[in-house]
């Protein structure tokens, strides 16, 4: 068994680097037809594996009394209803993390409901509390970094005074000297 697990790891590892080395690569019919073959066998094994695995349950179905039989059966159908059971809690908790996000103002995506819910109440709730904070953090500091207001860009100080500034007789120069030194006249 471990001897064909190690053949087939060397063979999906051939097989890859031989398409990852060169895509172009010419196969001869025999390669084609040695790598066809030994795919094949190894999936038939899979599939044998599969067939003798529901054959075995099947025997052991047939042996079992009546009284077996039914145990067995409500085995089955009990761990049917604890995995629905489990659906159902986990679905809650769902619904529960989305209407906790909604009042917190997010939407929550189906995504971010996977990540936060989790089979206990408590943690769920921590997790949507502390993703809540978080997510409001970020988007208070996006704002102040959007509302922050620089520096004019084009503000050059002269070091001249608004009186040397109406001394200037050209208009134009003189626009100029006020346009520079707006804030002087603020």
């Amino acid at each position: 068994m471990e001897n064909t697990a190690v053949e087939e790891k060397k063979l999906d590892q051939v097989e890859s680097n031989s398409e990852s080395e060169e895509k172009g690569k010419v196969f001869t019919q025999e390669e084609v037809d040695e790598i066809i073959e030994k795919r094949l066998a190894r999936e038939k094994k899979n599939a044998d594996k599969k067939v003798k695995d529901a054959v075995e349950e099947a025997k052991r179905y047939a042996k079992m009394t009546k009284d077996q039989k039914t145990e067995y059966e409500n085995e089955k159908l009990q761990k049917e209803l604890d995995e629905l059971r489990k659906e159902k809690a986990l679905n809650e908790m769902k619904n529960t993390a989305s209407a906790a996000f909604k009042d917190s103002g997010i939407v929550a995506t189906d995504e971010l409901l996977n990540l936060m819910v989790t089979s206990e109440a408590e943690s769920t709730k921590a997790n949507v509390v502390s993703f809540t904070v978080i997510l409001n953090e970020m988007v208070q500091a996006k704002v102040k970094e959007a509302l922050r207001q620089d520096a004019p860009k084009n503000f050059k100080s002269t070091g001249i005074t608004k009186q040397e500034i109406f001394e200037i007789k050209d208009d134009s120069e003189l626009q100029n000297a006020i346009a520079q030194n707006i804030h002087l006249f603020n």
